[in-house]
């Protein structure tokens, strides 16, 4: 007859068990976490979820997932952004700029930097930067939205009904405030507003559009100002080039960047 386990035999014998089991979930946790993280490295690097029709003609990608969107631009283009995914400078809750670059920077624009950027020998042109802002609703802002609950389907500029998640309502809240906070701002002392703020519609997304126009240093510049909202947060898109008789940098990019605005693209988390 074998010999009957001690009570210290079986108590060491039950702990070696549940050692064992507790080695077993610790290995399958860290399984489990290793593969969400490889997941989710994939799919911010490669956007599983990006059609070829969203990238439209440019195939350089800046996804701003920690914002939640992410927009296509051209080659001859550069994206200043925080290595790590942050806010560029997160005292303006600026997360990106965007501007165009060329061989040889213009001698009768300001000049804050002549550091070539990590592009070929390219250059940044200083006489336009396309700045991407992403805005967090305050406490009245959140009230305001509990009084006026989103609608339906929205109208656009020409009363015809459209298929838009947009909330328009909310679309002319926000642009309203953020219109009169610019007006407002220390910066903008020299700036002239547009009166007319209107609607502006891509493929995706409705915008709310307004204009001003800049002195500094014996220069004038000419902005256009976008709006849009979702439900959790909302972003301000300002696009500002050098306007003079002798430059008009404004106007030689208008048309390239509202193609890279059309490819402009809410992405995580859909409302």
């Amino acid at each position: 007859m074998g010999k009957k386990k001690t009570k210290a035999q079986s108590i060491w014998q039950q702990r070696k068990t549940t050692l064992l089991y507790l080695i077993i979930l610790v290995i399958v946790i860290m399984v489990l976490v290793m593969s969400v993280r490889s997941i989710v490295s994939y799919v911010e690097t490669n956007d599983t979820f990006t059609s070829d029709e969203e990238q439209g003609i440019y195939k350089n990608k800046c996804n701003a997932s920690r914002f939640f969107f992410r927009l296509y631009y051209p080659d001859k283009w550069y994206v200043n952004a925080d290595t790590n995914g942050f806010m560029l400078d997160e005292s303006k809750h600026l997360v990106l700029e965007l501007y165009p670059l060329v061989q040889v920077l213009h001698t009768d624009a300001p000049k804050p930097s002549q550091t070539p950027d990590a592009v070929s020998d390219l250059v940044r042109d200083t006489s336009l930067t396309a700045s991407f802002y992403y805005g967090a609703y305050d406490a009245a802002q959140k009230q305001w939205m509990k009084d006026h609950p989103a609608e339906g389907p929205v109208l656009s500029d020409d009363l015809t009904e459209v298929e838009n998640k947009t909330d328009l309502a909310l679309l002319e809240k926000i642009t309203g405030d953020v219109y009169a906070s610019m007006k407002a701002a220390n910066g903008f002392q020299n700036c002239t507003f547009g009166e007319e703020i209107s609607n502006y519609e891509t493929s995706d997304i409705t915008f709310r559009h307004f204009t001003y126009e800049r002195k500094a240093d014996a220069h004038t510049y000419t902005a256009d100002v976008y709006v849009t909202v979702r439900a959790s947060n909302y972003y301000v898109i300002v696009y500002e080039g050098l306007h003079t008789e002798e430059e008009n940098a404004y106007a030689a990019h208008q048309k390239v960047f509202k193609s890279i605005l059309e490819g402009f693209r809410f992405s995580v988390f859909e409302d």
